[in-house]
């Protein structure tokens, strides 16, 4: 049986704004629209109501781990990024559940 575990996520996904911004700086190998996407992990408890807000207060972390994936140099990143301009170039999706589909393989964090 499936099980459930004690989080919830948060999925931010690219729109053409970030991808016309990545064939900018990499002029040479265009960047294509994917499916890829990033996940975070939050809480259970919380709402879309509490994610939104928690998003709206932290969206530049975000925004520049999304730069960050795409390139390492924040030099070419846009200076100026606002929340207006985070939700042009990203959609973002919640949901309270999340499905533990591996339940015997143990969870692996990486980094600090």
């Amino acid at each position: 049986m499936r099980k459930t575990i004690n989080r919830s996520v948060l999925l931010i996904l690219p729109k053409q704004p970030f991808y016309d911004w990545a064939n900018q700086v990499f002029s040479g190998s265009p960047a294509e629209q994917s499916d890829e996407c990033e996940a975070y992990l939050l809480d259970d408890d919380w709402t879309k109501k509490e994610v939104t807000r928690f998003l709206k207060a932290n969206y530049d972390d975000f925004f520049q781990d999304m730069l960050q994936g795409m390139c390492a140099f924040p030099e070419a990143w846009p200076e100026k990024r606002t929340w207006k301009m985070f939700n042009e170039w990203f959609d973002w999706r919640f949901s309270s559940m999340v499905w533990d589909l591996l339940p015997d393989k143990r969870i692996r964090r990486e980094g600090s």
